[in-house]
């Protein structure tokens, strides 16, 4: 009787020990999509025209617009002439720049999924919690016999 009880509480030991549930981990890819889409800028300005002419009895002549200068010599027999464009002539310009910017960002997360259970351990889990349930009454109903048993010897 008294190995019986041993063997019981070795048993309940292991059992106790002993589980269905089962966890996997699945990591998470970090996914970063990134995608830039430039249109495009090329536009032609018609610039406002400048047309200018001066005759002078002079040796050298000087013409200016808002986007350049010219001015001309005349030396020894030669024409000596230069263009030239001012340094901060500029034209206003309005182009259209689209950038469509698409950024994805996911951050890997740890996901607990618990394994969906076959017919088979779900019925070995069902059966185990009333088996704790017997075990658990066997154990009572022993220990009061031999309490009992022994009271009476």
């Amino acid at each position: 009787m008294r190995t019986a009880g041993i063997f019981l509480l070795y048993v309940l030991a292991l059992l106790s020990l002993a589980s269905c549930r089962q966890v996997r981990y699945i990591p998470v890819e970090t996914v970063r999509v990134d995608s830039t889409v430039v249109h495009d800028t090329s536009m032609y300005v018609r610039l406002v025209p400048y047309k200018d002419s001066v005759a002078t009895r002079d040796t050298s002549s000087f013409l200016s617009n808002p986007y350049g200068y010219s001015w001309a010599q005349w030396s020894d027999g030669l024409l000596h002439h230069s263009l030239g464009i001012w340094p901060f002539a500029t034209t206003q310009v309005e182009v259209p720049y689209f950038i469509d910017r698409y950024v994805t960002v996911t951050k890997p997360q740890i996901v607990e999924v618990e394994k969906k259970l076959s017919r088979w351990q779900q019925f070995k889990q069902d059966v185990g919690g009333v088996a704790i349930f017997g075990l658990l009454g066997l154990i009572i109903f022993l220990v009061v016999y031999v309490v009992v048993y022994v009271r009476r010897h």
